[in-house]
C-alpha cells in the first residue's frame, strides 16, 4: 500500500509516512522498515534529480522550459553511430518517453514528453538483435561452452592425476567444488566429460567396484 500511495502520489506529506515507518521500527525492529525506509529514500531521490534536472532544463533554454533537440544534434553529442541512435530513439519514441511528429531524420526534432506516466514499473528498452550482432552472439556462446568444456576436461584430468583413485561420485563433487566460482558445472556434461576420458584411456574403471575410477595417463 505504501509504494501505491507513493508512486500514485496519494501520501497526505512524506512526513507523515516516514513518522508511520518509525513507529512500525521502534515497535518491530528495522529489518521489518527496511525496505519501507528505502522507499522513501528513492522517492526523495527522485524527487531530488527532477529538481535538478528542471533547473538545468531551464538555465540552458529559459523560459521556454522545453528540451527539444534535433537527432543530428543528439548525434553531435553523444557521439553513437547513426543506425545505433535511430534504434535507441525509435524505442524511446515507441515508449512514449520522447516525441516526434516527423518521421526520423536527422532533422527531426524530438521533444521530452514531460507529462510522461507509465503503468510499467520498468520500460523495456532493450535494443533488438541486427543479423550481425545475432551472429556474434552465437559466435560469443559457442566459444563460452566450448571453453567450459575445456575447463571440465582439465579438472577432471587434474583431480584424478593428483587423487590417482576416486570414487565416481566423488570425482563429480570435486570438480563442482573447483569450478563453481567460475560458473556452476551441469552434472551431466561432467558424467560425459568422464565416460569420454575413460574412452580416451585417461581412466578406468576399477573390475571390482564400477563406481570407483584409477588415473592411467
Amino acid at each position: 500500500m505504501l509504494r501505491k500511495r507513493l508512486i500514485d502520489q496519494l501520501s497526505v506529506s512524506d512526513s507523515c509516512e516516514e513518522s508511520l515507518i518509525l513507529e512500525f521500527k521502534n515497535k518491530c525492529g528495522y529489518e521489518y522498515t527496511s525496505k519501507l525506509e528505502q522507499m522513501i529514500q528513492d522517492i526523495h531521490l527522485s524527487d531530488d534529480l527532477t529538481k535538478q534536472y528542471r533547473t538545468y532544463e531551464k538555465n540552458i533554454y529559459g523560459n521556454e522550459n522545453k528540451l527539444i533537440w534535433t537527432i543530428e544534434q543528439i548525434q553531435d553529442k553523444t557521439h553513437i553511430q547513426s543506425e545505433l541512435l535511430s534504434d535507441i530513439l525509435s524505442g524511446l519514441l515507441k515508449s512514449k518517453l520522447l516525441i516526434s511528429d516527423d518521421p526520423l531524420t536527422l532533422n527531426s526534432r524530438i521533444k521530452l514528453a514531460e507529462n510522461f506516466i507509465s503503468d510499467k514499473t520498468r520500460l523495456n528498452l532493450n535494443l533488438p538483435f541486427r543479423p550481425n550482432e545475432q551472429k556474434d552472439r552465437s559466435h560469443l556462446v559457442k566459444t563460452t561452452i566450448d571453453e567450459r568444456q575445456m575447463v571440465i576436461q582439465a579438472a577432471l584430468v587434474r583431480i584424478m592425476k593428483r587423487e590417482r583413485t576416486l570414487k565416481h561420485s566423488l570425482l563429480i563433487q570435486e570438480v563442482i567444488q573447483q569450478l563453481t566460482s567460475s560458473f556452476k558445472p551441469d552434472i551431466s556434461l561432467i558424467k560425459k566429460y568422464i565416460e569420454i576420458l575413460i574412452e580416451k584411456e585417461y581412466f578406468q574403471r576399477d573390475s571390482n567396484n564400477k563406481d570407483t575410477l584409477h588415473y592411467l595417463a
